[in-house]
């Protein structure tokens, strides 16, 4: 077989190993690890970038692992690591933490402590997609298509167990769109909300009379309307004392095992700084929120769902003083006592923090910042942004939530430099 050979460099945060081709041009290379050298036989250009397209491996990495817990792998883009060895898996990421941070946050060599959990039915929400052709499953690795899921080492089982009623009920009624699903930490009594379109005529009430589930769920159009409900399509969760009601399209984290362990690096934050007014700056439902004891808290959220939450839990207290909008929109005007806030909790959506935010904090921000993120670019980006305005002051938590994926929530605390 004709070909160039290639060895792999190393494995990148995208899942794609890194190699070089003979005119030392990069060259993404699909399920491949460090060390490793492929026979590439035909490449396609994107972007600018070489992708192998063709490959045949020509000698293995002893961290490669030969059997997978699930059989949709390597085609199904969830779970991209499950040719990695378990044991090595969090050396691995941690590998390419690094060099995000050494390449995108001029960070080098950065103190890491590691926190891992188990795969098995480790996620507790989700959302799959359901194609054109009715296909209900994930996307691929790239994408470009819906894979056809008929099991899930990550999920509930008691999702899984659903999966064959929920793929006959969207070919019938010609639902296309995407479906979350969220459960109990327990992983039992599943709540879906539908979102996307049915065939035009077909009303709402008619098509999910079809769908005989006695658990709770919604549907709502490709706009966002709701337009059918059935039962009380939410999940209770406890943390804290707290008991939160979530829609299944809610963000929350998804393994409950890692709750502990945030509420922990929230508590400690407050505790060891002596912090008394605190900004909790992307809210949500009050997760991070409900760890702070201190004189003042001020929680921002736009999301009118979320908010809604919010204040069920901690519109009561005086303690809290609640936001709907952006953090954005609180820069420059009088809402919340900014001046006064010794501190604050950033836990951004996966793009990082704003240009606006970040401005503001290199300018007026608190002296303490408890930064979690879950995309190793933007955070290595926000990071480099902040700099020299903030430093880290702790070691980086390398929380790997979701073993198998290509997932990995980072948390620091940094510094105001003066």
């Amino acid at each position: 077989m004709d070909g160039e050979k290639v060895t792999i460099e190393k494995l990148l945060n995208n899942g794609f190993g890194l190699a070089r081709n003979k005119e030392g041009r990069v060259m993404f290379v699909p399920d491949a690890l460090p060390g490793e050298v492929f026979l590439v036989v035909k490449t396609v250009k994107r972007k600018g970038v070489i992708w192998a397209d063709q490959t045949e491996r020509l000698e293995q990495s002893p961290i490669r692992e030969e059997t997978f817990p699930c059989g949709h792998f390597p085609s199904c883009g969830g779970c991209r690591m499950l040719h990695v060895r378990s044991e090595s898996e969090m050396d691995l990421k941690i590998s390419f933490l690094k060099d995000v941070l050494s390449r995108i946050g001029k960070i080098n060599d950065p103190q890491i402590l590691p926190e891992t959990f188990a795969m098995i039915n480790s996620r507790i929400r989700g959302k799959f997609h359901v194609g054109q052709d009715g296909t209900l499953g994930f996307k691929g690795p790239r994408a470009e298509n819906i894979i056809s899921i008929e099991q899930c080492s990550v999920i509930p089982e008691a999702v899984t167990a659903m999966l064959p009623q929920l793929k006959a009920f969207v070919k019938e009624v010609h639902f296309i769109g995407d479906l979350y699903f969220a459960t109990e930490a327990t992983g039992q009594k599943p709540v879906w909300e539908f979102r996307g379109s049915l065939p035009q005529g077909l009303h709402p009430k008619k098509a999910f009379a079809q769908f005989n589930y006695d658990g709770g769920f919604l549907y709502k159009d490709s706009t966002g309307r709701e337009r059918f409900r059935k039962g009380y399509p939410m999940v209770r969760h406890q943390w804290n004392g707290l008991r939160a009601q979530l829609s299944p399209s809610s963000f929350f984290q998804s393994n409950p095992a890692s709750w502990p362990v945030f509420l922990r690096q929230v508590k400690a934050f407050v505790e060891e700084h002596k912090l008394k007014n605190v900004w909790d700056v992307h809210a949500g439902v009050g997760f991070l929120s409900s760890g702070v004891q201190c004189r003042g808290l001020y929680c921002s959220e736009p999301d009118k769902t979320a908010f809604s939450e919010l204040k069920r839990l901690f519109g009561h207290n005086k303690r809290y003083s609640l936001h709907l909008g952006s953090a954005e929109s609180l820069l420059g005007n009088d809402i919340f006592p900014l001046k006064k806030m010794d501190g604050a909790i950033l836990d951004p959506p996966r793009a990082g923090l704003s240009d606006k935010l970040r401005n503001w904090l290199k300018e007026d921000g608190p002296p303490w910042l408890l930064y979690f993120s879950c995309d190793m670019a933007s955070f290595s980006r926000d990071l480099a942004d902040l700099n020299p305005s903030y430093q880290l002051h702790s070691p980086i938590l390398a929380m790997n939530l979701n073993p198998g994926t290509l997932r990995l929530e980072t948390g620091c605390v940094l510094k105001k430099m003066v």
